[in-house]
């Protein structure tokens, strides 16, 4: 669909350009808000249509978001799921979803439970700074250093 959508912000929130395609990405003013890395974490990362992708420790989404806009005329059987801890952030991913009409996006709040979500995902934007694999591959982008882990594309920024 990706049409404009209505949202309603918080006191704190406001709709930041993401800088192409007059997307929009909510953010609180008083949290982490995204810096250049997020946008150039999202241009390192590949992804095959139809694939599920992840985003861990989304945050406000920044970094999937972006990747989806690059690729969107490629990527239109993809899904996206934006994993967070805090609820205060994914509501703000939820929020740019809405307005920006990405309709193949979902929202994940947890704890420890990423080997698991691994199994079925192909590609993963994560900060974390291990990347536990289980019995797939994965692919572990780290800006322009590229290694093997064991089908899973794994995009880390590194801190």
């Amino acid at each position: 669909m990706d049409e404009k959508q209505t949202v309603v912000l918080g006191e704190y929130e406001c709709l930041d350009d993401m800088g192409f395609d007059n997307l929009k990405i909510v953010q609180d003013e008083r949290l982490y808000r995204f810096t250049s890395d997020s946008v150039l974490l999202s241009k390192f990362a590949h992804a095959r249509n139809g694939e599920k992708i992840a985003d861990f420790c989304a945050g406000s989404g920044i970094v999937a978001f972006h990747f989806y806009a690059l690729h969107k005329a490629r990527l239109t059987k993809s899904t996206f799921t934006l994993f967070e801890l805090q609820e205060n952030l994914a509501a703000l991913s939820k929020k740019t979803a809405t307005y920006n009409g990405f309709e193949n996006f979902s929202f994940e709040i947890l704890a420890h439970r990423h080997e698991k979500l691994m199994m079925w995902l192909d590609v993963i934007f994560t900060d974390f700074t291990d990347c536990y694999t289980t019995s797939k591959s994965c692919t572990f982008f780290h800006f322009k250093i590229r290694r093997e882990i064991n089908g899973i594309s794994v995009v880390h920024r590194n801190h």
